[in-house]
């Protein structure tokens, strides 16, 4: 009997927990939605360049190494999650030489192609207003990719 018990008990707390995590998930703001999907997208984005050198110099790719973005995430909305907008690239060039952006942009152009890179920056500066859906399908997509 003690042993149906503690079994019913576990099912109860896996239950709740389960319903719990629903409710949390109704519950994100955009924000969170939009932290989670960059997360997710950066990640791929460090997996898919994992065998590259740095977008900006020829630092091969090792150990910790940021998804930098040609035009910024923040100032550049509808770029965002574009593939082309975001490449590898060393702490060194992201981080302490603010995306080191005449480099990048060489390598980008070596990369993807001068069309390609023509079209990120005449699509600079669009604002876009992501939705919550949009985002939870783009952390979707990059997840299982």
């Amino acid at each position: 009997m003690a042993k149906e018990a503690l079994k019913n008990l576990k099912k109860i707390k896996k239950d709740d927990r389960e319903r719990l995590k629903e409710v949390r998930e109704r519950i994100k703001s955009n924000r969170e939605h939009l932290a989670e999907a960059q997360r997710v997208f950066n990640t791929w984005i460090r997996k898919r360049d994992a065998d590259k050198t740095c977008i900006s110099c020829p630092s091969p790719l090792r150990g910790k190494f940021d998804a930098g973005h040609y035009m910024s995430a923040g100032g550049n909305s509808a770029l965002r999650f574009h593939e082309d907008n975001c490449h590898g690239q060393c702490v060194q060039c992201n981080q302490h030489l603010s995306g080191n952006l005449i480099h990048y942009r060489r390598g980008l152009i070596d990369r993807i192609g001068e069309e390609r890179v023509d079209f990120l920056e005449r699509n600079a500066k669009v604002i876009r207003k992501w939705a919550a859906d949009e985002l939870k399908e783009i952390k979707q997509k990059y997840k299982a990719l």
